[in-house]
């Protein structure tokens, strides 16, 4: 992104000066004018009943609001570190029925949090591991098209990730068309089993161009790093603090790979919602009036 066009994206136009986005918290225009950024604040990880309720009509009314005009599609992506407790035994159940690829999900850069809950101490950066340099946090994405049971199965555990992307330019590749009978999808095993239909459109999801624009964008620094060559994507791992302490040419990166970033960050006690279009506000807006009052978080 040339000077030019940071220049117009830093004086974009806001909405109204007093837009209701409750319960969503937006940073101030003082602290970061080139981009939308939003916090949602939960009692903890893993949320309580209703507040997860209340995530999963919102991420799914916002996702509606935002794909229905076919300019934007939703990607899936879970913190594979968050994958324990009651979530192990439904991940290893869900992964019969998707195609899950591996990638790295790195902390670019950050300073102090812009939401520090119940008037705590701003976090600093962690210090790096004392056990070896890590390169970053392992990332799960769903490659297939099933947001509904993904967001029910692993929205509210602490490492959900929803992205919204431009369609993928190249063209689509045409899985092979799989007739099988009734007689055998009962008889054999397999069909018992899996999905196989889903793991064939799932495999095909491997040619996404946003994978490799992800690492050329993120990971064109670990290119000598064997790790890099096990992983299909890299994505930027998101809180207010890396959003804040990033410059306005660090934050345009992030809007060259996808349009709407809505995050869940441990870091935050909360969901971040990022996004650079001023029309993208609007839509937020809408959705929120669409939605029941928040039940006040308990912090714990």
């Amino acid at each position: 992104m040339n000077e030019n066009t940071l220049e117009t994206v830093n004086k974009r136009p806001r909405l109204s000066p007093q837009p209701t986005f409750a319960p969503w918290i937006p940073a101030p225009e003082s602290a970061i004018a080139d981009a939308s950024l939003f916090w949602l604040p939960v009692s903890g990880f893993p949320l309580r009943y209703a507040e997860r309720q209340w995530l999963l009509l919102f991420l799914e009314r916002f996702s509606a609001a935002l794909t229905q005009s076919g300019k934007l599609r939703c990607e899936h992506f879970m913190q594979q570190n968050e994958i324990r407790g009651p979530l192990h035994h439904s991940y290893h159940q869900y992964k019969e029925r998707c195609v899950i690829y591996p990638g790295l999900g790195r902390s670019m850069s950050g300073g102090t949090t812009l939401f520090p809950p119940d008037g705590a101490p701003a976090t600093q950066p962690e210090e790096n591991e004392k056990h070896g340099e890590r390169i970053g946090q392992s990332l799960l994405w769903f490659a297939n098209k099933q947001p509904i049971p993904q967001r029910e199965l692993f929205a509210g555990y602490g490492g959900f990730i929803a992205l919204f992307l431009p369609p993928d330019p190249k063209p689509k590749v045409r899985p092979p068309n799989m007739a099988i009978s009734p007689a055998l999808r009962a008889a054999h095993p397999a069909f018992q089993r899996f999905d196989v239909e889903q793991i064939v459109s799932g495999t095909a999801a491997r040619l996404d161009a946003f994978l490799d624009r992800s690492k050329t964008l993120f990971g064109s620094d670990l290119a000598h790093r064997a790790e890099l060559r096990r992983m299909d994507f890299v994505l930027p791992l998101l809180d207010s603090a890396t959003v804040f302490g990033a410059s306005p040419e660090e934050r345009s990166l992030y809007f060259e790979l996808f349009d709407v970033y809505v995050g869940e960050s441990r870091k935050d006690k909360g969901v971040v919602l990022l996004f650079q279009k001023p029309e993208y506000e609007q839509v937020m807006l809408d959705v929120v009036a669409t939605m029941p009052p928040a039940e006040e978080p308990v912090r714990r």
